[in-house]
């Protein structure tokens, strides 16, 4: 990739054995972007329909088992979502809104024995926040 990007985070999420990778274009940018290798170049596979400033938060992970990159932003709706596949012939995403209104800027994802576990520093609303994940 040579073009502007502040954060990646790479995961197969439709499990091919390739991996995918999520970028933050440009520098804390505006879109929150997905990439996959097809004839030796990144093609831009999907895009996040909210189109503002400030994305934050890319982290690629499995929830319920299942791949996913989570993102969220801090303007605009300030979403925390997750980006997953709902089909894999051809690959086709689609996002999932965890929460609106917090302005994430940092995540991680923590497993434990039946339920996967988002930890975010939502710095729009002042708080750290737990989303249990469970299948």
């Amino acid at each position: 990739m040579d073009w502007p990007i502040s954060d990646i985070s790479a995961i197969d999420i439709d499990g091919d054995g390739e991996l995918e990778f999520a970028t933050i274009e440009s520098f804390h940018g505006k879109y929150f972007r997905v990439y996959k290798m097809i004839g030796g170049a990144f093609a831009k596979i999907y895009e996040h329909p909210e189109v503002t400033e400030f994305y934050h938060v890319v982290v690629g992970a499995k929830l319920a088992g299942k791949p996913v990159f989570v993102g969220g932003c801090r303007r605009g709706k300030q979403q925390l979502f997750y980006v997953h596949a709902t089909q894999t012939a051809p690959l086709q995403l689609a996002a999932e809104i965890i929460d609106e209104g917090v302005g994430p800027s940092n995540a991680c994802v923590l497993h434990e024995t039946g339920r996967d576990i988002i930890a975010v520093a939502n710095r729009e609303t002042d708080e750290a926040a737990l989303y249990i994940v469970t299948p």
